[in-house]
């Protein structure tokens, strides 16, 4: 299940296209002759993620950049990288890490009662209202 959850991760967290990284993961699952996991993947259809910029927004998440530690979690050997990326990027990746970790299974109400651990996760200070 854990190597499955991985492929999936990389289609929910990829950038591009979902159709071409579909097609990508599932010519790969053939090369590497994993039919089952294969036949797994293509069963999937992969859910929303329940959260969006403006509830953050609602939370006075502030949009500047911050420069502190990104963790990349599908390139383990990028891990920790010191990069300048903006609050709200921050706390959306953190809040889809712990929704893809559950199995795509937390709630929008249970993602946003986590709004506040990624601001101090990230020592990010809240805009003012």
């Amino acid at each position: 299940m854990l190597v499955l959850r991985y492929y999936q991760a990389i289609l929910i967290c990829s950038k591009n296209k979902t159709k071409d990284v579909r097609i990508w993961i599932e010519e790969t699952l053939k090369y590497d002759g994993e039919l089952g996991l294969l036949q797994q993947f293509q069963d999937w259809d992969p859910p929303k993620f329940p959260i969006r910029g403006h509830k953050l927004m609602e939370m006075n998440v502030p949009s500047e950049w911050a420069k502190t530690k990104s963790f990349i979690r599908i390139v383990p050997k990028l891990n920790s990288i010191f990069s300048p990326e903006k609050s709200m990027t921050l706390v959306l990746n953190y809040l889809r890490d712990l929704w893809i970790d559950s199995g795509f299974t937390m709630t929008e109400e249970e993602l946003n009662s986590q709004i506040p651990n990624a601001v101090m996760k990230f020592d990010i200070s809240p805009k003012a209202k």
